[in-house]
């Protein structure tokens, strides 16, 4: 269906309007896919807890600024990921499956590719931003870490499409998780949901396909 709508979309579209790397300014894309954290974490009064894979949506801009191989990204994704624990169901992380906010600025790096009616590019790209957590009943509802990024992807452009893409992306994050609920992580939160975390190297994955617009 999607193809269906895209097809129809540029029916007025030849060959000619295709947009080419080396042609383009940038793309700017939708994101579909999930994220999947990946670290355990350990509290001293519940034992260890984690957060499931969840359904990933988002958005971002990338610019070729010189037309060529360098280039700069901003993402935005935004994931709802349940906690569980295995030996209690009332466990901080387990009641309090948090919405995670992802936004990131990255240097891009690309290498076109020309399969006739196909072109597109393989590429890389690392940066830094801020991950933030939405606790569902944690009395201090939000926490905020910085995070790091390095993301490998490719992004095809078919002649039919016009200036239409689609993309495949793999993404590492890499964070430090300091506390749960609270701010301090030495303390604990009021509440019945309140839990400590010390410092843990937090680590989640990634995966989407996207449409874009070439420009």
């Amino acid at each position: 269906l999607l193809v269906t709508v895209l097809l129809a979309a540029v029916s007025s579209h030849r060959l000619s309007g295709q947009v080419l790397p080396g042609n383009d300014f940038g793309t700017l894309s939708l994101h579909a896919g999930v994220l999947a954290p990946l670290t355990t974490f350990e509290d001293p009064s519940f034992g260890e807890s984690k957060l499931e894979s969840g359904l990933a949506l988002g958005a971002s801009v990338t610019t070729w600024p010189t037309r060529g191989r360098w280039g700069f990204r901003a993402q935005r994704i935004r994931s709802r990921t349940d906690g569980t624990n295995a030996q209690y169901e009332f466990a901080p992380l387990a009641v309090n499956d948090p919405t995670q906010w992802i936004a990131t600025g990255e240097f891009a790096f690309r290498q076109p590719m020309d399969l006739g009616a196909l072109t597109g590019f393989p590429y890389l790209s690392a940066g830094v931003g801020m991950k933030q957590y939405n606790w569902t009943d944690a009395v201090h509802q939000e926490d905020r870490f910085l995070a790091w990024t390095l993301a490998l992807g490719a992004e095809l452009r078919h002649s039919a499409l016009g200036p239409f893409a689609l993309s495949l992306e793999a993404r590492n994050y890499f964070s430090k998780f300091k506390a749960f609920g609270i701010e301090d992580a030495d303390s604990w939160e009021p509440g019945f949901y309140g839990g400590n975390i010390s410092g843990v190297n937090n680590h989640d994955l990634l995966f989407t396909t996207a449409l874009g617009w070439v420009f």
